[in-house]
């Protein structure tokens, strides 16, 4: 293991309902951290679907399975450059729906984390968060953020 770790943390606008534009943009900026050396790359909460959605049958289409095509495409790119990735995603897993964030390196699928129900950003999605434990996977690290209550706008 090494002695330091260089952490990008990526500032982006991820734009609601274009799973696609924001996964390419995560991409894009995966690459360029990892060019400047960066070992772990830090994407916003819902990167991939954006947010806030008006409601949950809104936000159905923009919902992921985790693993799925969003997770395969960066474990992909994390295998060719060497790198772990966190993201935040919209999840759905049957008829359950969660705000989740994933932990990907070149490995693979590391584990997923699901935001506390009461630090979700919107009642108006009624995600199923308070139903199963907030980090599942093989190996524990804390990636979650300090979700203290901040004014929204």
């Amino acid at each position: 293991m090494p002695d330091k770790v260089k952490i990008a943390a990526v500032q982006m606008n991820p734009v609601i309902m274009q799973n696609k534009n924001n996964l390419d943009k995560i991409l894009a900026e995966a690459r360029t951290a990892a060019g400047n050396g960066a070992d772990l790359i830090v994407f916003p909460e819902c990167a991939l679907s954006g947010y806030v959605f008006s409601s949950r049958e809104e936000a159905m289409p923009f919902m992921e399975t985790i693993p799925g095509p969003a997770t395969d495409k960066l474990a992909a790119c994390c295998k060719e450059l060497g790198v772990h990735v966190i993201f935040g995603l919209l999840e759905k897993d049957g008829d359950k729906c969660f705000n989740a964030a994933v932990l990907i390196g070149p490995a693979g699928l590391i584990g997923k984390y699901d935001l506390p129900p009461e630090n979700q950003s919107s009642d108006n999605v009624r995600l199923d968060n308070k139903e199963r434990g907030y980090f599942i996977g093989q190996k524990t690290i804390q990636i979650r953020a300090n979700h203290q209550q901040a004014p929204r706008g």
